[in-house]
């Protein structure tokens, strides 16, 4: 874990593309064994889907900063995130 620097708006953008690299990695793991095992069609069902879901709410919180005006470097934020 990444010791967090910045406002609270950068730590909050931080830990959801945190969320959104876990979820990438895992759906990316799940093709793999998809791949090499088969049958595992349903967890990439849902692995897409909780990306998906991850990516929107990114989006909300996003339109919820700016509305309030609150200037985040998203860029760097998620640049940041290592996995």
């Amino acid at each position: 874990m990444k010791i967090m620097t910045g406002n609270k708006y950068e730590n909050t953008m931080y830990e959801w593309y945190e969320k959104l690299a876990k979820a990438e990695k895992r759906l990316q793991d799940s093709v793999k064994c998809n791949e090499a095992y088969g049958g595992n069609e349903d967890w990439i069902k849902e692995d897409t889907e909780a990306v998906e879901k991850i990516k929107s709410d990114i989006e909300e919180v996003k339109a919820v900063l700016a509305r309030r005006n609150i200037m985040v470097d998203y860029v760097k934020v998620k640049n940041s995130v290592r996995i």
